[in-house]
């Protein structure tokens, strides 16, 4: 009997046959966030988030995701010396949880499409096996093998090849020399003097169209930046404050994040980074102290701010300056699908 067969999986399961990462985080019994959210103490929170993130990374190539998951609590718990508010400092820790289960989810869509891609090309490489020219022709050598019809085939076959050959054998028309051609262009359309001809000057032209802002940057942008204007903005898939809800009465509210880089180099290392970007972002809020209330515009403009210079800690001196916009509010842009696009 083959216990492997049988064996129970570890985690919650989809019906696609992937990790539930939703039920494995936030079930509200169960989930890590539950689990990690019953800490009475920073201490309780550190090495019950620990444990969390060592169940999580098993493999023996996974040390230096584990170093860099814990470094990076140590730093959020290193915070509640500051301000003594451990609910805030929970709220944090949740938020980097979730970004280890943005990352899984990602994983798990991007299995599932490979595996259906595959199993895709599989049957067209099937059809196409079929479908080769070769198998055509030893087919047809089938059917033609009887006198009666290869004779008729082989007639027909010749009088192609010789057709062909008489084709491309033959001289080519020339055309005229393109020197008359735009002569002969230019005095049917020069216009007569006086009938509002276009004064040609030296001077460069100052209405030209210029790039929309969601057009894909070109090697002149990067290089000279001689289309597009830098700093551009990078959109993320809005996060909402408080990370959890305490009681009835708070407001989860949405805020869009608008990321200025300096460059296109710059678009795609932010939304590589996307997972770690959002974390920086949620331990700049919680980092403000705010508790479950709504920040004000200048905690919001100070919360940017901490964001950005942790953003470019993490990736390079690449972001200029960060908008946080709150729901409602001018300038609130969102953005689901992808969670990191270059804003329009």
């Amino acid at each position: 009997m083959n216990n492997s067969a049988n064996k129970k999986p570890l985690w919650p399961q989809t019906p696609e046959g992937t990790t539930d990462w939703d039920v494995v985080f936030e079930d509200p019994t169960n989930g890590f966030i539950a689990i990690i959210s019953q800490a009475k103490t920073p201490e309780a929170l550190r090495q019950t988030t620990e444990l969390v993130i060592k169940k999580l990374f098993t493999r023996d190539d996974d040390g230096p995701e584990v170093a860099r998951f814990c470094n990076e609590l140590d730093q959020i718990i290193s915070l509640i010396n500051e301000n003594d508010q451990l609910d805030a400092t929970v709220d944090a820790v949740a938020g980097l949880l979730r970004s280890i289960k943005n990352e899984r989810k990602e994983k798990a869509r991007e299995y599932l499409e490979n595996k259906k891609k595959g199993s895709m090309s599989g049957e067209r490489r099937s059809r196409r096996k079929k479908n080769t020219l070769a198998a055509k022709i030893f087919r047809g050598l089938l059917v033609a093998s009887d006198p009666k019809i290869a004779i008729p085939i082989i007639l027909l076959l010749m009088a192609v090849v010789v057709t062909a050959v008489i084709y491309f054998t033959s001289p080519q028309k020339k055309m005229p020399p393109r020197e008359v051609s735009a002569a002969g262009q230019q005095n049917q359309q020069a216009p007569l003097a006086g009938e509002n001809a276009p004064i040609i000057t030296d001077e460069a032209p100052t209405d030209l169209p210029t790039a929309n802002e969601g057009d894909a940057p070109s090697p002149e942008d990067e290089a000279g930046d001689s289309v597009s204007k830098w700093p551009r903005a990078v959109l993320l898939q809005p996060m909402q404050w408080p990370l959890i809800r305490e009681s009835k009465k708070d407001r989860l509210i949405p805020y869009a994040t608008l990321i200025y880089v300096k460059s296109a180099k710059a678009i795609s290392a932010v939304c590589i980074n996307y997972p770690a970007v959002k974390e920086k972002l949620l331990i700049s809020f919680s980092r403000a102290g705010l508790g479950n209330r709504q920040p004000s515009n200048f905690e919001l403009k100070k919360i940017a701010a901490t964001a950005t210079n942790a953003i470019n800690k993490r990736i390079g001196p690449m972001v200029a300056y960060i908008d946080i916009i709150q729901y409602g509010k001018k300038g609130y842009r969102a953005t689901n699908t992808p969670p990191c696009r270059l804003a329009r």
